[in-house]
């Protein structure tokens, strides 16, 4: 499904011919550190690498456990590049992020003004009109 989302806002909201990075937001609210799937991650982590290795720009992961806190504050600092990219915090959001996401486009439970959704998030809906590129505009650039 990760997959299919990311070919699908390829297709449907990069504007073409310019360069463009995902930030990914992961929460791991009421999870514990033994609740945390990393053979998932881990493979999921490959397959992001594989098909889409510069896309990362940011990722935010929030509501970490505390000993996933801890290990990544160790681990991060052999790594300048994990240190740039990727964020790990206890908290439901972090200060860092407003500097890349628009608190318009982010549900209320992660400080933003977008109510929280329940359930109905598939298939994705843009929280305005423009967020989409027109066919006419696709074709434009090309």
């Amino acid at each position: 499904m990760t997959i299919y989302l990311l070919e699908w806002i390829k297709r449907e909201i990069y504007v073409p011919g310019k360069v463009e990075n995902n930030v990914y937001i992961v929460n791991l609210k009421d999870i514990s550190i033994f609740g945390v799937p990393f053979s998932l991650l881990k493979e999921l982590g490959s397959v992001m690498e594989k098909n889409y290795r510069t896309k990362l720009f940011r990722l935010y992961v929030l509501n970490a456990p505390l000993t996933m806190t801890l290990l990544f504050s160790f681990f991060k600092n052999f790594d300048s590049n994990i240190q740039k990219k990727i964020f790990v915090t206890r908290k439901q959001s972090a200060a860092e992020m407003w500097e890349h996401i628009s608190k318009e486009q982010l549900e209320q439970r992660f400080d933003g003004v977008c109510p929280n959704m329940k359930g109905d998030f598939w298939p994705p809906k843009p929280s305005s009109a423009n967020v989409f590129i027109s066919e006419e505009d696709r074709l434009s650039y090309s």
